[in-house]
């Protein structure tokens, strides 16, 4: 027992489960608060009150069971980023079960109207200006019009779209052509140079944009592959469009000894494109890609390096890139960058 000198005290608060488990005790230190984590849905416990009256022992004072519903609630995307008069979706997240009859309540912070959606938790909306804004979702139980609880987000608005490429993790630049090796042979290529399986995103300063990273994998357990990836450039001040960008690729293929674990190399693969001056207005719905392709011989322009070897070891004739045939039909030549979101 406790015992305490004067007439006012905090006495400390005890919760059990329905089995008579303790979950959690308050203590003198914080005021007698018990503080526990309540999980997702209908949650029933039992509060012991304690009583401390004129300095005698801590004793019995009342015990009553409550029936706490704990709805975490959240919004999807958070935060968000966007362009003015363009219609975006979002999604409200419950953990656990929502109401049989759901009623979800969205204000956008724009001094629009509230939307009410019932048994929908997607809503659509349009801002017509730029600014940042609070998005608020309440949800309620509609066959009573008990609010069980909310949820905030933020989101950005503005014609600039550097934002929502700073929100990007992945580079891609893509060359599509009918081309010449120096051995005289000509094939139809398609070749496709992003970090995406590097594992490491692109680090964005301002409009610039970089990463290097070398990783090594595997084919079974003797053919390892050790590449190595490089992308940097640099966007205009409004994101729309990419003044340079170059990528660059090495790939070395190892035959490893089963017997003496030494590596032997069969292959050797580089390629690299250099892109300029080109607009960088596609936004997809979802905002998660940004980028723009160019076709036809006038890309020629936008084409400032490209270069692309395959060498074996074992004495196979190499492909070196030589030219590119401009006026091809088939395929068309097309050069495509692109910024990608998780």
């Amino acid at each position: 027992a406790q015992q305490y000198t004067g007439t006012d005290h905090y006495q400390r608060l005890e919760v059990y489960d329905t089995t008579a488990a303790i979950l959690a005790i308050g203590q003198s230190a914080n005021k007698g608060i018990a503080m526990l984590k309540l999980k997702p849905g209908l949650n029933k416990i039992g509060l012991y009150a304690n009583a401390c009256i004129k300095g005698t022992d801590q004793n019995f004072l009342d015990f009553k069971w409550a029936t706490v519903k704990y709805q975490p609630l959240s919004i999807d995307p958070n935060p968000f980023t966007g362009q003015p008069n363009t219609q975006y979706t979002w999604k409200a997240l419950t953990k656990g079960s929502a109401p049989k009859s759901a009623k979800y309540v969205w204000t956008f912070g724009d001094n629009t109207a509230q939307v009410t959606q019932t048994n929908d938790s997607t809503v659509t909306h349009t801002y017509t200006a730029e600014g940042t804004y609070t998005i608020k979702v309440e949800l309620y139980d509609n066959s009573t019009n008990t609010k069980i609880t909310d949820a905030t987000s933020t989101a950005q608005i503005s014609t600039s779209i550097v934002p929502l490429l700073q929100a990007t993790i992945v580079c891609a630049l893509q060359y599509e052509a009918m081309i010449n090796f120096q051995s005289g042979d000509s094939l139809a290529i398609k070749i496709e140079i992003d970090n995406n399986a590097a594992g490491s995103p692109i680090v964005w300063s301002g409009t610039s944009f970089s990463l290097t990273k070398s990783y090594t994998t595997w084919n079974g357990p003797y053919n390892r592959y050790d590449q190595t990836i490089s992308l940097s450039g640099n966007l205009t001040s409004d994101g729309k469009k990419v003044n340079t960008a170059t990528v660059s690729y090495q790939k070395l293929w190892y035959e490893v000894s089963p017997s003496t674990g030494n590596a032997s190399l069969l292959e050797t693969i580089k390629e690299k494109i250099t892109a300029n001056n080109i607009p960088n207005t596609s936004v997809s719905a979802d905002n998660r890609t940004i980028g723009y392709v160019v076709f036809g011989s006038n890309i020629q322009s936008n084409l400032g390096t490209f270069e692309y070897s395959d060498v074996w070891t074992d004495g196979t004739p190499p492909h070196v890139y030589a030219s590119t045939r401009w006026n091809s039909l088939s395929p068309v030549p097309a050069l495509a960058v692109a910024f990608m979101a998780p």
